[in-house]
């Protein structure tokens, strides 16, 4: 059987074999993560670097470039559809160039109709990046994915020669054959319950099942290597089954250890802001689609299926350029948005991560003491191969130097994705206290999460109390809702001194189409309203 003929089956079965054995791998592991975080969370520091019993002196803020920074709310609101139109742009070209790869591949004749419908249906990865990229609601979403499918099927009735009925069948038969199975592919490892670790834990299967199978094509080449390792598998006692498996297992292991270099590799580049998160979940997007869309071109050769891969490094370098036309980096301010929440296992927190990474990251970083609720969501490629190799403590504040330097370091910078990071704090039970009350006078805006929050949680008190101390209140935003107990609030509050009708509250509706927009123009607002009195804080060491 030749080449062309095995090799599409070869890739659909490591791509399906992958998948199967990467979901559940990905849910053991973040089980694992959440429960060492957990408990680490729960134990003390080292009694030498405990905290201190005084607070913290507030530090002087990263330097601002002396640009300035750019309106808040506009940025928030329009930099993620800009990122949006970056990927959509990309995703045109690569269509357009899949489109023509099929035509002249099949030997049709190539002509604007054809092209332009061959294309539509290649934009399917773009309008999945857009989804994910751009700062859109549920509803919002559902009308992204309505439309564009209507326009397609628009399209694909106007352009074709045949009846309405049978024009519309074969418009869906082609999404489908095309865009069905990748589709399903990466529905199970871009939902988020393991986005966060889904991809480089997908790109490690991959490897591992390439590696099996690959060692056990070349053996099927070469004769005499095939001889000499089934001669010495049956020497040492394995019958023909159990030396094809160990065949396999040998291959796949080769391919792990290749596999472990690479999630190394991307948790150095990560480290070093080469990559980031948003960048990497894409990533995994385009490279499951061009694998996909290329599969066929096999039947025409080896070369053309190459010429389908080359769509991968295409869409990285054509990112990086039209991120860099829609959204140039000119030195501005980074505000540092502080997240502070109701710890709950089953809570909103997760929802309202991802709506803030969205729209803030594209202005500032995301700063929040780590917790089991929010471990799921933003687990960093440094962090996971910490945890992979026993060494997650070490990820961990274990007094007050440590958050001096990670705060006094440096400013804060965008990765390659032109978002700013999400930077957790992760603390003992005995250095979580110092570490709230530096990020509380180092952050330009707080927002406090108080949904849930009742009587037990007496965490949140003390943040409400940090928060009083720093003269934080005019750049701060309590977020509450029905399950917030307003009475224990307002008694808390009252006992440090607050009146209650000078409380920064916002009230969530649920409705995510009313509650987003609020609550960007109250982040932007409190970032306005409390710079002048941040700065002030910050000097006044100085002062003396």
């Amino acid at each position: 059987m030749s080449e062309a003929l095995t090799l599409p089956g070869q890739i659909t079965f490591t791509l399906i074999a992958a998948a199967v054995l990467a979901y559940p791998l990905a849910r053991l592991l973040l089980w694992r993560y959440v429960r060492a975080v957990e408990a680490a969370m729960r134990s003390t520091a080292p009694a030498q670097a405990t905290s201190p019993a005084t607070a913290p002196t507030p530090a002087r803020p990263a330097p601002v470039a002396t640009l300035e920074a750019p309106p808040l709310l506009p940025a928030m609101v329009q930099r993620p559809w800009r990122a949006a139109a970056a990927q959509a742009i990309v995703t045109c070209l690569l269509a357009l160039w899949f489109a023509w790869l099929y035509l002249h591949t099949n030997d049709i004749e190539i002509s604007p109709s054809r092209l332009l419908v061959l294309g539509i249906t290649h934009l399917w990865p773009g309008i999945l990046a857009v989804l994910l990229v751009a700062g859109i609601t549920r509803r919002q979403r559902l009308l992204v994915l309505g439309g564009g499918s209507a326009l397609y099927l628009v399209l694909g009735v106007v352009l074709s020669r045949q009846p309405l009925l049978p024009a519309l069948f074969d418009a869906l038969r082609l999404w489908l054959i095309v865009n069905l199975l990748p589709t399903l592919y990466l529905a199970a490892f871009l939902t988020r319950r393991v986005r966060s670790v889904g991809p480089p834990v997908l790109l490690a299967c991959l490897l591992t099942v390439s590696g099996a199978l690959a060692l056990l094509a070349v053996l099927a080449v070469r004769e005499d290597w095939l001889h000499a390792a089934g001669g010495l598998l049956f020497a040492l006692g394995f019958g023909a089954l159990g030396g094809l498996i160990i065949m396999a297992l040998t291959g796949a292991a080769l391919a792990t250890v290749v596999g472990a270099w690479l999630l190394h590799a991307i948790a150095r580049g990560y480290a070093a802001g080469r990559i980031g998160d948003q960048g990497l979940m894409l990533a995994a997007l385009w490279l499951v689609f061009s694998v996909s869309y290329s599969v066929s071109l096999l039947f025409s050769g080896g070369g053309w299926f190459g010429l389908g891969l080359l769509s991968f490094p295409a869409w990285f370098l054509l990112s990086r350029l039209f991120n860099a036309l829609l959204l140039p980096h000119r030195g501005e301010h980074a505000p540092a948005l502080l997240l502070l929440r109701v710890f709950a296992r089953k809570g909103n927190a997760p929802a309202l991560f991802h709506a803030l990474s969205r729209h803030w990251r594209h202005v500032g970083p995301i700063r929040m003491i780590a917790g089991y609720d929010l471990a799921t969501e933003s687990v960093e490629p440094d962090e996971l191969m910490a945890f992979l190799r026993g060494r997650l403590a070490e990820s961990f504040v274990t007094g007050p130097d440590v958050v001096d330097r990670r705060l006094d370091g440096h400013a804060p910078q965008r990765d390659a994705d032109a978002r700013y990071r999400a930077e957790e704090f992760f603390c003992f039970d005995n250095t979580w206290r110092y570490t709230l009350q530096r990020l509380v006078a180092t952050s330009a805006v707080v927002l406090m999460d108080l949904r849930g929050f009742g009587p037990q949680n007496r965490g949140c008190v003390f943040e409400l109390a940090a928060l009083t101390e720093y003269a934080a209140l005019p750049r701060t935003i309590l977020l509450h809702d029905a399950s917030t107990d307003m009475q224990t609030l307002r008694s808390e509050t009252a006992t440090l001194g607050l009146a209650p009708d000078t409380l920064p509250l916002l009230a969530l509706s649920g409705d995510e189409s009313r509650d987003l927009p609020a609550l960007l123009q109250a982040l932007a607002r409190a970032t306005g309203n409390g710079g002048a009195r941040q700065s002030e804080l910050t000097q006044k060491p100085e002062e003396h």
